[in-house]
């Protein structure tokens, strides 16, 4: 081969290769700021109505469930920003302080979406508020375990930072919903499940070939999202009992 061709290879090559490295440098980093932005951005449609100026007061736990959420989304940019400086030490110290978290957030989640439930059913006397509540139920159960595999395997780099990414993107259909288009449609999950292809695409980008992780959890998830929406859509006898129990 010529110089000449050589050298235009290398040319068209070069920004290609850049990219390659720009991802596998920054994105779980960038997807976590997306995520944030996602739920900022749908909690901002409700957060003036529901929380700072509501027609009817909401339970005070929605207070607690903001502060406790939106220290998630502070607690990933921090970490996902500490490796991209390499301070990896403090990432493993502060990392203890993200599973308390995580595991607050299982407790005030439940209690939020039981206590909400309820206020919704009792005072606002909206129908199917109930049945609904298998969404917020279905996050706080996906969500920890996802966390809990992140822990247990925290040494195994690939498997760690792609399972706290899914847990981060499992939060953002809370985000979704409450875009009123999205809402109606029953696309938040959808649109939670297109962030997570992005990890496919990232890895399919960069290295060629998906982990085995985005193999196995992607079409796991995606199936529960399933699930979940013919839950609330189409809910099944037993759940229209159990729901009512809890909150009617």
């Amino acid at each position: 081969m010529s110089p000449v061709s050589q050298a235009a290879i290398t040319q068209q090559t070069a920004p290609a290769l850049r990219w390659k490295a720009w991802l596998r440098r920054y994105f779980y980093f960038g997807m976590t700021l997306v995520c944030s932005a996602v739920l900022i951005w749908g909690f901002g449609h409700t957060v003036p109505s529901v929380l700072l100026h509501p027609a009817v007061p909401r339970p005070k736990i929605l207070w607690v469930h903001s502060v406790v959420f939106s220290g998630w989304l502070v607690f990933a940019i921090v970490q996902t920003g500490l490796i991209r400086v390499r301070k990896v030490q403090v990432h493993r110290v502060l990392g203890w302080f993200g599973a308390g978290l995580a595991a607050t957030m299982v407790v005030v989640g439940v209690a939020t979406a039981i206590e909400l439930g309820r206020f919704d059913v009792r005072v606002l006397h909206q129908a199917g508020a109930d049945t609904f509540e298998i969404v917020s139920f279905a996050d706080m159960i996906l969500f920890p375990a996802l966390v809990a595999m992140a822990i247990v395997w925290r040494k195994n780099l690939e498997l760690h930072r792609r399972l706290l990414f899914l847990a981060t993107v499992e939060l953002t259909g809370a985000g979704f919903g409450r875009i009123d288009w999205l809402a109606m449609h029953n696309l938040m999950f959808f649109c939670a499940d297109a962030l997570m292809l992005m990890g496919v695409w990232r890895d399919w980008t960069v290295d060629g070939r998906v982990h085995r992780v985005y193999k196995v959890a992607i079409p796991a998830m995606i199936v529960w999202h399933g699930w979940v929406t013919w839950m609330y859509l189409r809910p099944p006898v037993w759940w229209a009992r159990l729901a009512h129990a809890w909150m009617g």
